[in-house]
């Protein structure tokens, strides 16, 4: 039976070059090996996040590493709330059939993004009712899931 390796973080924390340095080493030694960039915007997600770009523009945001980027969480997402929140669910249980169904055919997947991301897209576009102060480590910006 193989596993799924899952990598999650912000954009531009370094999540594609630990894959795609991960899945080279592990090419060499075991040759079932699968990299999926698992994100709901590949999906229906993504054709509504296309019609919202051109509809509305293009949002932007700073990553950690100071580099300007394409937001993925539009405001017009964040106004649809649970609607936007179906949809996204929707839009990921594709890649987890795919994802597992790997696992379970003995491949070491390697997720690009997993489910941490799919719930922090999901509660970014949630409306906030309350208001709370959250502290956070800045040095934190990578997390690592390993399902047997």
């Amino acid at each position: 039976m193989g596993k799924i390796i899952a990598f999650t973080g912000v954009d531009g924390s370094g999540k594609t070059i630990i894959v795609r340095t991960i899945a080279t080493i592990l090419l060499k030694r075991k040759p079932k090996v699968k990299i999926l960039w698992i994100k709901s915007l590949h999906t229906l997600a993504y054709l509504i996040y296309c019609f919202f770009r051109k509809t509305w523009g293009i949002e932007y945001i700073v990553n950690p590493r100071s580099k300007t980027v394409e937001h993925f969480t539009t405001q017009y997402m964040k106004k649809m709330g649970r609607l936007w929140g179906l949809v996204e669910f929707i839009s990921i249980i594709p890649w987890m059939l795919v994802a597992n169904t790997l696992k379970h055919i003995s491949y070491i997947v390697i997720c690009d993004r997993y489910l941490a991301d799919f719930l922090a897209t999901v509660s970014l576009t949630k409306p906030k009712t309350t208001h709370r102060k959250e502290t956070r480590n800045k040095d934190t910006r990578l997390a690592l899931t390993i399902h047997s």
